[in-house]
């Protein structure tokens, strides 16, 4: 009899919540008039959010990115929702001219059946059943060139009382993201430096170098024997700030100056390598010779938060000391993520080892103290540089880099290091609990391992107390984070099975009182289980790795 009813009163509530979502739906605007409110979060609250896997700062049109709608496990014990609405919708920019489109692109459901196209409103999903979520996945397809800014808007409904949105007026929050088309980047100028990247994780990167050397781009004074033409082999490195090999206003090193020379990297490498606990990678690539100069030459490299900066150079042959490169790319960004791409036009540099003003001159420079300069239509101002323009003209660029993100590889946050914005936002009254309460923490253990060895699991840890708290003392402490992980893959391997609707009963307490134990947690029927619907193949326990105090 309960399970009749509880059948009849989810029924009802599909029903009604689909009017409530649907009427509102169909004007497009989020009017919080067509709902009940009790409870509605805040910014800096949110139980819900919406995420673009990545957080790009800009859309590249017709890209495809992942979105996920999933509540905040770390302040809410398995937070889940039944109903779900995400749209669509074209954002103004105050710079946008009149050939701007306003498109939206579009979405694609994702794979785990929980989404389906709302059939009254354009641009817009709602949720396929009532069955309890903990996440629904989506793929943005993002609009054509030239269609402006796109906010993606989410409405969550845990009851037709309880439900949470972000403010309409809000281009950004935990519900809404505004993401504006990646058109506007100067390729002459390179990315502010981040003092601090926050990002946890590591990058990978792909370098192309791509040629513009040739005689309709820079006709003056270009090599006769066009034949001669080429750029040297390329080195660099992804470094700490105040690491880079080379800057401007600075003078070169000795293997700076033999590259600047000859071409050689040999020296450099060996400078490079000399102060390799400064660097994550080494960057090497084949320099491009004509007929191929205008081709690409790649290399592969990691970035991680602390060595986040690229510096790179190559000789331009011939020349008398000539250079192209950059100093202090940074790709790490504000925002705790990295860079999707970026290119960066290069232009030539004068290591000042050489005073000729022509590419196939030569003359050693007679003051040892020379920096590096660059050199520009205005520099030097002398008629015989193949660059001089005597209306200080722009010049076209020699070469231009293009970076592109390969792929973000998942890594422990350091459980002492504190984010910038927490050093700098915490209030008075929150600064100090475990001080005035006696409850004396000494940091985070270190993370468990993933919970299963194949697919996406969960990671635990938890903090750690000079003494002993009761269970109900310190509850004003966070005492346990849980996150999600995806663990690799062997060949062969079975990637474990996903099940977005298991509902999570506590962790136990940790196995050893001291060092390392195990601790477990197991599924929890809920009403809605049909006995005959039950996937088998979905786990019942989970069991992870716990740190106590060491013994």
């Amino acid at each position: 009899m309960m399970k009749v009813k509880t059948k009849s009163f989810l029924k009802n509530f599909f029903i009604f919540s689909l009017m409530i979502l649907e009427s509102f739906c169909h004007k497009c605007d989020l009017l919080k008039s067509d709902l009940v409110m009790t409870e509605q979060t805040k910014p800096h609250t949110a139980k819900y959010y919406l995420d673009i896997v990545d957080k790009p700062e800009r859309y590249v049109p017709e890209e495809r990115y992942e979105v996920t709608l999933k509540g905040d496990m770390f302040v809410y014990t398995n937070p889940k929702f039944k109903r779900f609405m995400i749209t669509l919708e074209s954002k103004a920019n105050p710079d946008d001219d009149d050939s701007v489109t306003y498109q939206t692109g579009k979405f694609v459901l994702g794979e785990d059946g929980l989404s389906r196209f709302s059939d009254k409103c354009k641009d817009t999903v709602l949720e396929a059943n009532t069955q309890p979520k903990s996440q629904v996945t989506l793929i943005w397809k993002a609009p054509p060139s030239n269609s402006g800014c796109v906010s993606l808007r989410a409405l969550v409904m845990e009851s037709r009382e309880k439900w949470y949105e972000t403010d309409e007026f809000l281009f950004n929050g935990p519900l809404v993201k505004t993401i504006c088309e990646d058109f506007n980047e100067n390729e002459d100028v390179l990315p502010e430096i981040e003092k601090i990247c926050c990002s946890c994780d590591e990058a990978k990167y792909e370098l192309a170098f791509e040629g513009k050397w040739v005689r309709n781009m820079h006709p003056k004074g270009f090599p006769e024997d066009i034949w001669t033409t080429r750029f040297g082999n390329i080195v660099g490195a992804s470094h700490k700030i105040n690491h880079e090999f080379w800057k401007e206003d600075s003078e070169a090193s000795e293997g700076l100056k033999e590259l600047a020379f000859n071409g050689s990297t040999k020296k450099l490498e060996s400078e490079l390598m000399a102060n390799i606990a400064n660097l994550r990678t080494v960057i090497k690539a084949r320099g491009v010779a004509y007929p191929d100069i205008t081709s690409s030459s790649y290399a592969i490299f990691k970035v991680d938060s602390e060595n986040h900066l690229v510096s790179l150079v190559t000789k331009m042959i011939p020349s008398p000391d000539w250079i192209v490169g950059l100093s202090n790319m940074e790709l790490c960004l504000s925002n705790c993520s990295w860079r999707q791409s970026r290119s960066v036009n290069l232009y030539p540099w004068d290591v000042g080892t050489d005073d000729a003003l022509e590419y196939t001159e030569s003359q050693p420079s007679t003051n040892p103290q020379s920096v590096i300069t660059k050199i520009t239509s205005s520099n030097p101002a002398d008629p015989k540089s193949p660059f001089y323009d005597e209306n200080g003209n722009k010049m076209n660029p020699i070469a231009t880099i293009h970076f592109k993100l390969e792929k973000v590889i998942k890594k422990e946050c350091d459980p002492n290091r504190t984010p910038p914005s927490e050093e700098t936002e915490v209030e008075e009254d929150e600064a100090m609990p475990s001080v005035r309460s006696g409850c004396e923490t000494t940091g985070w253990s270190q993370w468990s391992s993933c919970s299963v060895p194949c697919g996406r699991g969960h990671m635990t840890r938890n903090v750690r107390f000079k003494h002993s708290p009761g269970p109900n003392d310190c509850t004003q402490i966070k005492k346990e984070e849980t996150v999600e992980c995806n663990a690799s893959c062997q060949s062969g391997e079975e990637v474990g099975r996903i099940c977005p609707n298991i509902i999570w009963g506590a962790w136990s307490p940790c196995s050893v009182a001291c060092g390392k134990g195990w601790k477990q947690r197991y599924r929890v029927p809920s009403d809605d289980d049909d006995e005959d619907e039950i996937d088998k193949e979905c786990p019942n326990k989970e069991e992870v790795e716990c740190y106590e105090p060491d013994c």
